[in-house]
């Protein structure tokens, strides 16, 4: 790690002589890092080459976080407003009810004030938060749905409740309206991800809504699974097929 650190500012954006000596430049009001350069010496536009070194013009460019200085699931509110809003995909979703931040398992000590010219740096999104995250059993009027990339799957069977490792102390009650703010996707297939089906005599690996055939016996031994589902080829129907595991 370069021990000679120049401040940001002390450095001519013109033209600058690098060789192997490591320089770290930082910007010298904050902790963040700019770039790394090898330094040698700065000079005009008229100094020489030499041997172990050189002229270009430096590239020293701020990273993307001082432009969209929060992460994706940060917590932010402005210092002036109420509305407390999750970054997601450069973008804020408003987080609408105490109820909805309670049951992403947010915390209040976790959320960002910050200015409102630094809240400006985002666009606002259509979607607000969904009531529950991703991984949420969520049951009305009787069914019982999974929720998976903000989309709610219905699992239509207990035997596929079972077969996905889920709990009956898991599943929450919800109303109607609750449902309403999710979009529907496909039922939930039969087998959770990570299990070994045998159909005749081929075995493959369920992978989310995949199949991948095992095509060799180094394959099934990376996998270090020991349990095996042996199922009629009517129980893969609804399974896209993946690439092979070599």
């Amino acid at each position: 790690v370069p021990t000679n650190i120049i401040p940001a500012n002390d450095f001519k954006l013109h033209i600058a002589v690098y060789n192997t000596d490591g320089t770290l430049y930082m910007d010298d009001y904050s902790d963040n890092c700019f770039s790394v350069v090898l330094v040698k010496e700065e000079c005009q536009s008229n100094c020489k080459k030499n041997s172990d070194s050189q002229t270009i013009k430096p590239e020293i460019t701020q990273p993307s976080s001082i432009d969209i200085p929060y992460k994706n699931g940060t917590l932010l509110k402005s210092k002036n407003g109420k509305q407390v809003y999750f970054v997601d995909e450069e973008k804020l979703r408003p987080i609408n009810s105490l109820q909805t931040f309670k049951n992403h398992g947010f915390k209040v000590k976790d959320v960002k004030n910050i200015a409102s010219n630094e809240m400006e740096k985002y666009e606002i999104d259509d979607q607000a938060l969904l009531p529950y995250p991703d991984g949420t059993l969520l049951k009305v009027n009787g069914k019982i749905y999974f929720v998976q990339d903000e989309k709610l799957r219905y699992i239509s069977s207990f035997k596929i409740f079972r077969a996905h490792n889920f709990k009956i102390k898991n599943v929450i009650n919800v109303a109607n309206n609750i449902i309403d703010e999710y979009e529907m996707g496909e039922n939930l297939l039969p087998y959770a991800s990570g299990t070994l089906l045998k159909v005749a005599n081929r075995l493959y690996f369920v992978q989310g809504d995949e199949l991948k055939y095992i095509s060799s016996l180094k394959a099934f031994k990376n996998l270090k699974r020991k349990n095996i589902i042996v199922v009629a080829p009517k129980a893969i129907e609804e399974y896209e097929e993946g690439e092979p595991l070599k």
